[in-house]
């Protein structure tokens, strides 16, 4: 049997091809990804600025240097565990596609659940709506797009967070972006409906390891990691007028704590959503 040589031919005259490179990539991405082809190929179509269908009827395109050399820079990358999404600069949410880096969360696909409910539990007409740690914007600027009528507010404590938001969300003119720590600055029975997809994550969840690229402030919230939903909801109860809505995002295993937060603090008519994996994700409730 033939052995397949992975290291990339840089001397001589030898250009080595589509197919080859992406072979080698997707050998050396085995080990540390569930999807090693789309790695590779998302990758490739980064260093060729070619699309995925072109990629796969040129396998035989020889590549000149430059172009192995970007690409093997940034498949190092990804081989140290950095996740596509930063690598490639950008992220899907919704139906958009949100610039990212190092200073936000990756948006989550489970997150859209939170988009969802909103826009079936609320008019469609003016409606005053916060996004609490609203990271890359994708849950606030999703929100504003799809309905033209709402006022939405995103608040993050992270200044270049906000920076970076206010980059997805160009061209939408029912939105404000702005740095600041949860409700604070709102007026008294001001809000219509606060979301937020908190930091959630236990400060010793085994979990963080393979998290080790994303802002450690935007995923940890304390000892049994409610910090951050205690002091949401505490906070929306005075932002929210009467009959207002607050919906959280919480961890697989949180449901039931984050069901007692809102009732021990007078929500009513509760209800719990689980995501498309059918794994507990959010609790919305309505202030008196």
């Amino acid at each position: 049997m033939t052995k397949i040589n992975h290291e990339l031919p840089h001397s001589g005259k030898y250009q080595i091809t589509v197919g080859e490179l992406l072979v080698s990539a997707q050998s050396k991405l085995r080990p540390i990804s569930d999807s090693p082809l789309l790695d590779s190929q998302i990758l490739m179509t980064a260093v060729t600025n070619r699309d995925r269908e072109w990629l796969i009827a040129h396998r035989e395109h020889q590549l000149d240097k430059d172009i192995t050399d970007s690409f093997e820079s940034l498949l190092e990358r990804r081989l140290i565990g950095e996740p596509m999404a930063y690598i490639r600069g950008s992220q899907e949410f919704w139906k958009h596609t949100f610039v990212v880096g190092p200073e936000v969360l990756i948006p989550r696909p489970e997150t859209e659940l939170l988009v969802e409910i909103l826009l079936e539990h609320l008019e469609p007409d003016q409606q005053q709506i916060l996004d609490l740690g609203t990271g890359s914007g994708a849950i606030a600027i999703s929100l504003a797009a799809e309905r033209s009528a709402w006022f939405v507010r995103g608040i993050d404590i992270n200044e270049a967070a906000i920076d970076l938001a206010r980059r997805n969300s160009e061209g939408l003119n029912n939105i404000e972006l702005r740095v600041g720590n949860w409700c604070d600055g709102i007026s008294t029975n001001s809000i219509d409906a606060i979301v937020s997809n908190p930091p959630y994550v236990r400060e010793n969840d085994p979990h963080l390891r393979d998290l080790s690229f994303e802002p450690i402030e935007a995923l940890t919230s304390g000892i049994d990691g409610l910090s951050a939903v205690r002091s949401i909801i505490s906070d929306a109860y005075r932002c929210l007028k009467p009959s207002g809505l607050l919906l959280i995002e919480h961890g697989y295993d949180q449901q039931k704590e984050v069901l007692n937060l809102f009732q021990h603090s007078g929500f009513l008519k509760i209800q719990t959503f689980n995501d498309l994996n059918n794994t507990p994700r959010a609790v919305l409730g309505y202030r008196p």
